[in-house]
């Protein structure tokens, strides 16, 4: 999971996370 969430920020700009992961972590 901290992978998917690590290549999610790194995508978004590690300034913007989505709201479902907020919830999942």
């Amino acid at each position: 999971m901290l992978k998917t969430f690590s290549l999610i920020s790194s995508l978004m700009g590690n300034t913007y996370v989505p709201v479902e992961y907020r919830t999942i972590l």
